[in-house]
């Protein structure tokens, strides 16, 4: 603020000072205003919205730079530290000139409630996109973990699944021995019968042959079903397994999805949070 009329710094200043009121009610925002000498305020009219804890009198602080970048022959603007004024605010500021000197400054305090709520509703959103993100990336490390668990199970049905065939293999061979042997028995004891009395001993072996034989395929028809039923929850297992599986990979595809729109979100976040801090 430039004046360049032959006045002494008291007047101009205190010229600001009087006609601070009419600013303050002329302005569209709610603001107070302050007013300054290169030491200490000369004026500090709040508004009911904005009362920053000083008053006429008080040494101006270092702390604030957006008043010393006044004092400097800056335009000022931004948020003056909280501990200084006990309250946040936005402030612009402007220095006060006497000829090219500079012999004070004038400040304007913008409310930001709005702003700073917003702020905490924006921190409060990213508190939750992070919780989020970082339970997805449990997620999908467990889902990793089961992926490996579930090939590993597949891995070992497809081999029960090939060894119950071998074992089916071999049980019919055992089949096919059973019945030679009862064909064997029953040829030994026409032979038997036709030896008379000197084929009664071999008649005896023939009949234990036909008798083992006989067992051995009963034996064989009860392993064949146990087999079979564990050849069918076999192929439930790898059936379910390869469900899972699927369901593992779709799993997979909709936390990437998730996590994609989780990142947007954040970047759009903190593109929000740096609009805020260039308006307040």
């Amino acid at each position: 603020m430039m004046i360049t009329t032959l006045k002494t710094d008291h007047e101009i200043l205190y010229s600001l000072v009087d006609s601070a009121a009419f600013f303050q009610s002329a302005a569209k925002e709610d603001i107070a205003i302050s007013i300054c000498d290169r030491e200490k305020w000369l004026l500090q009219l709040d508004h009911p919205n904005i009362k920053l804890g000083i008053k006429a009198g008080d040494p101006v602080s270092k702390k604030d730079e957006v008043i010393q970048s006044a004092l400097r022959g800056n335009k000022g603007a931004g948020r003056p530290p909280f501990e200084v004024y006990g309250i946040h605010f936005f402030g612009k500021t402007i220095p006060i000139y006497n000829e090219n000197r500079i012999i004070g400054a004038m400040g304007m305090a913008y409310n930001i409630d709005i702003l700073l709520k917003l702020e905490d509703c924006i921190e409060k959103l990213n508190s939750i996109t992070r919780k989020i993100m970082k339970l997805i990336t449990s997620i999908v490390a467990q889902a990793g973990d089961l992926s490996g668990t579930n090939s590993k199970l597949y891995s070992f049905s497809e081999k029960a699944r090939e060894n119950s065939e071998n074992i089916d293999s071999i049980l019919k061979v055992i089949q096919q021995i059973s019945r030679q042997s009862n064909i064997l028995g029953l040829n030994a004891n026409i032979e038997a019968a036709r030896a008379g009395e000197a084929g009664k001993g071999f008649k005896i072996v023939a009949e234990e042959i036909r008798k083992i034989s006989k067992e051995t395929e009963h034996s064989s028809g009860e392993i064949n079903e146990f087999i079979q039923v564990v050849k069918d929850n076999i192929n439930e297992i790898t059936e379910g397994v390869s469900q899972i599986r699927q369901l593992n990979s779709l799993q997979s595809g909709l936390i990437s999805d998730v996590a994609a729109t989780l990142e947007s979100l954040s970047d759009i976040i903190e593109v929000l949070s740096d609009y805020i801090k260039i308006l307040g």
